[in-house]
This record gives C-alpha cells, sequence and structure tokens, in this order.
C-alpha cells in the first residue's frame, strides 16, 4: 500500500531478546522494568528488591547472566539445581470470593498436598545421563490474607504475574456441574473457579495441573483416554488412582521438566565454548583473559501455562 514500507534494519528485538522501546533510547523492555543499553543500566529498581537484600536493586539475574536467566524482569527463582540434581516447582494458589475462607485454604492445601506436593519422581535427561529429583512446592493463601474478598485481586490483572488467582464459589460450581459436570474449571491457564464441597473438590489438584501447562487426557464423554486411567489429568469417572484425585505420573513430569533441562543443557554449551576460549587465550599468552571460566549450575525460568482451561 501506498505511504508503507517494510525495513528489516528496524527488527525490534535485541539483548534477550527483549523488545527495544524506540522512545526510550536504546531502552529494552523487560516488562517490570526497562534498560537502558547505552548506559549498561536499569532506569528502575528490581520490583522484588525486597527479597534479594544482600544484592544491588539495580542487579539483573544476581549479575551472573551465563547462570541465572530473568523471564519477565520480577524474580530470580531457583528451579533446577545441578549440583543437587533437583529440579523445583513452586507457585502460589490465591482464593478470592464468597466461600474463600481460612477453611477452604487448608481443605485445598490438603487436596495439593496429597497429590502434586507428595509425588516423589524423578527425571532422566536423555542428554547428559543425569537424574534429578522433581519436588513441587504448590502454597494456598488467601488475597491480602483476608476472608471472602469479594472482587478479583489486582495482580491476576497483572501479565507478568506468575500466580494463580481462583474464585472459590461453591454455588457457580454447583450450577455448571448441573450442567457439564464441571466440578472445578481454569481460565488462561493462571485463574479459575474451585468449590470446597466435598463432591467437587477433588477436580481441584487436575485444575492445578492446567496451571502447570499440562493438558487433560480424557474425552468428550468423559471417559479416560487410553492409558491415562487414574492419572490426575485424566476424568473424575469413579478412576482416580491413591488419592481420589488421580495419581501424579511420570508422563506427567516429563513434558513440564524437559524445556528447562534442555535450556540448562544449551547454557552448558555456551559455557564450555567460553571456557575453550579462556583456555586458549592463556596458551597463547593474550594480555587479557577472561577473570574465570563459568560452569551453569542453575537455571531460573517459568512454566508458560498460558490459554490452558477446563
Amino acid at each position: 500500500m501506498d505511504g508503507r514500507s517494510y525495513n528489516n534494519d528496524k527488527y525490534r528485538f535485541g539483548f534477550n531478546g527483549k523488545e527495544k522501546e524506540d522512545g526510550i533510547g536504546d531502552g529494552y523492555d523487560f516488562g517490570a522494568r526497562i534498560f537502558e543499553s547505552r548506559l549498561g543500566r536499569w532506569l528502575a529498581v528490581d520490583p522484588l528488591q525486597a527479597k534479594y537484600p544482600g544484592w544491588s536493586p539495580y542487579n539483573f539475574v544476581n549479575n551472573n547472566p551465563l547462570v541465572y536467566i530473568d523471564p519477565d524482569g520480577k524474580d530470580a527463582e531457583i528451579v533446577i539445581d545441578d549440583k543437587t540434581k533437583t529440579i523445583k516447582i513452586s507457585t502460589k494458589v490465591i482464593l478470592w470470593g464468597k466461600d474463600a475462607t481460612k477453611e477452604a485454604v487448608g481443605l485445598i492445601q490438603a487436596e495439593i498436598n496429597s497429590t502434586w506436593n507428595q509425588s516423589s519422581l524423578t527425571y532422566k535427561d536423555k542428554e547428559s545421563g543425569i537424574t534429578y529429583n522433581v519436588e513441587f512446592d504448590i502454597q494456598v493463601e488467601l488475597a491480602d490474607g483476608k476472608e471472602k474478598v469479594a472482587s478479583e485481586p489486582w495482580g491476576a490483572l497483572n501479565p507478568l504475574n506468575t500466580n494463580n488467582f481462583v474464585e472459590v464459589d461453591n454455588k457457580k460450581i454447583a450450577d455448571a456441574n448441573a450442567t457439564d459436570n464441571t466440578a472445578a474449571y481454569t481460565i488462561g491457564g493462571d485463574e479459575g473457579v474451585f468449590s470446597t464441597d466435598p463432591k467437587f473438590i477433588k477436580g481441584v489438584p487436575h485444575e492445578i495441573g492446567h496451571m502447570l501447562s499440562l493438558d487433560h487426557h480424557y474425552t468428550f464423554l468423559g471417559e479416560d483416554e487410553a492409558g491415562w486411567e487414574n492419572n490426575i489429568m485424566g476424568a473424575l469417572d469413579g478412576q482416580e488412582g491413591a488419592s481420589g484425585a488421580g495419581d501424579v505420573e511420570q508422563k506427567n513430569i516429563d513434558p513440564m521438566v524437559k524445556p528447562f533441562v534442555d535450556k540448562l543443557n544449551s547454557l552448558k554449551i555456551t559455557a564450555e565454548q567460553h571456557n575453550d576460549k579462556v583456555d586458549k587465550m592463556k596458551e597463547m599468552g593474550e594480555l587479557w583473559v577472561p577473570a574465570k571460566k563459568v560452569v551453569p549450575t542453575k537455571l531460573d525460568d517459568k512454566i508458560d501455562d498460558d490459554n490452558m482451561d477446563k
């Protein structure tokens, strides 16, 4: 069309794959704050600085970008620890709504504890041969620490949030169940509606699976897909394993953690290339040599739960 043109010299993405903000010098948008690449400085402090009092509020990934990543500019939680061979997956479920009480927190936490939080599975990486222990730490709490918060917390509207916001409404789930046998449901991967009614609460761990990026494995007739009987992502059809809500099995763990382990392996390759360069520079008597070799042992990332529902 007249007046429109394309110039690939104007590619907008640069450092860490973040989009350049043309109106802010050479700033790159990390979501929670802007990085000014000409100065090598942040234009704001880390919004979670209080969690890391030993670090400058202007630091990035604890000043170690070869070991850590910061996907949204907010946090630097450890997900994979290569030294202890542990993968830890953690999140919070924030309750609000007319039936969100301290009792509801206890009931929902109990269902999560009996499934996800008590699972003791491992993940064996075929590329490295390393076997990791996989741990879950999923905690339930009230929005703002208050019972029966009437409106959706503002954090649920923040696209950068790493929590899950759930309305507890027993009548809403009862009405939905009368229509389509729903026991609980998730919206967009990080929001949903739960019930504490004993008839429906066993649906909670299944929805937590959606919040952790997993698909359901039952047919439109409400029957388990072949091989998914008794699984936590199967149907609530009388085959729900030892917990009554379905079992967390290896087939749930592998697709969840594999992308993280693959990314850590990639960081290790980058580090090896860097270390080889250091050795060669020393052999050649270069005047300037990087201070030390690097060995990535930890990875920080977040599970993408977008567009998951029911």
